[in-house]
């Protein structure tokens, strides 16, 4: 028969080893859990699990155009729905540089499908038909003295001084009839560019240009 108080105690020995091992089997797994909950509070805690956006402050505009996403909401310089309609941020037609963030670049984008680029002009042509003929001195000295319209003054004043007068018109009609030798007419001339001097002068209308 054996015993009774021995195969108690062996019974009771046999229950101690099977919970021990029970709570070492289980013990990784409560680990992983309390992990997981852990993280899924986290996660809440942070915005139910999405990345944390960023904060406008709508006291802080945005500067178009000094690299600096100035009222925290993302988006930097012509990107930012505050420079909408800045002239800083419309589409220039030929620089590679997509001017107006929407994506396209140049000619792609359709600000630039037979619109003007801004500042973008081929001196002399006052007209802006794209071509440098007798019609533009013309126009200049009906501007002189009638006070005739020009989308672009700096096509104008052909020797670049900064000044609209008799000597642009002058300029022009001694290189159509003598020769354009020596620096006559100053760039950008006869192909488009742009002013390389800082003046009063702009063109936003000229559409002289492609």
């Amino acid at each position: 028969m054996g015993d009774p108080a021995a195969k108690d105690a062996s019974i009771a020995s046999t229950k101690q080893t099977t919970t021990m091992a029970s709570t070492i089997t289980t013990c990784p797994g409560q680990i992983w859990w309390r992990r997981a909950s852990l993280a899924a509070l986290l996660l809440l805690w942070l915005g139910s699990g999405l990345p944390l956006q960023a904060q406008e402050d709508p006291a802080i505009p945005d500067s178009c155009s000094n690299g600096v996403d100035d009222d925290g909401d993302g988006n930097t310089d012509c990107c930012d729905s505050d420079c909408v309609g800045d002239p800083g941020c419309i589409e220039i037609c030929d620089n590679g540089i997509d001017d107006d963030c929407d994506g396209l670049i140049d000619l792609q984008d359709s600000n630039c499908y037979g619109m003007p680029t801004p500042g973008y002009f081929s001196r002399g042509d006052a007209n802006g038909d794209g071509q440098h003929d007798i019609a533009d001195p013309i126009l200049m000295l009906g501007h002189l003295f009638l006070d005739m319209t020009i989308p672009c003054l700096d096509s104008v004043d052909v020797n670049d001084d900064g000044a609209v007068n008799i000597a642009d018109p002058i300029s022009l009609l001694q290189c159509l009839f003598l020769g354009c030798g020596g620096p006559v007419i100053a760039p950008p001339y006869p192909d488009c560019g742009f002013d390389p001097t800082d003046d009063d002068f702009h063109c936003w209308d000229y559409f002289g240009c492609p």
